[in-house]
């Protein structure tokens, strides 16, 4: 699968030294603080970027297959802006990332 093709890829925007340190699971702080790993559909994550990492050169995307993600995946507007946001609520294996690509 292409990375952003296909029905239901979603994405997670990480930095390349949280990336390495990655082991069987994606876990970001935000999991513990918020209680879901924040992603985005393929065509909202250049308005994430623009957003919220506008300021860092060390981003790669994480695509995501969501039939192998285990944790409840729930599409939230959790910014009050009216765009909903599949937010994972727990770990991702990482044997569901399917591709790695640059931001």
């Amino acid at each position: 699968m292409t990375p952003g093709s296909g029905a239901g890829v979603i994405v997670h925007v990480i930095g390349r030294d949280e990336w390495a340190a990655v082991e069987a699971e994606l876990r970001p702080a935000s999991l513990g603080v918020e209680g879901f790993v924040h992603c985005a559909d393929p065509d909202q994550v250049a308005g994430v970027i623009e957003r919220y990492y506008a300021d860092r050169d060390d981003l790669l995307l994480l695509h995501i297959d969501p039939s192998r993600v285990t944790a409840p995946i729930i599409r939230e507007d959790t910014t009050g802006r009216g765009e909903v946001f599949p937010h994972v609520h727990g770990p991702i294996p990482r044997t569901a990332i399917i591709a790695v690509t640059p931001a």
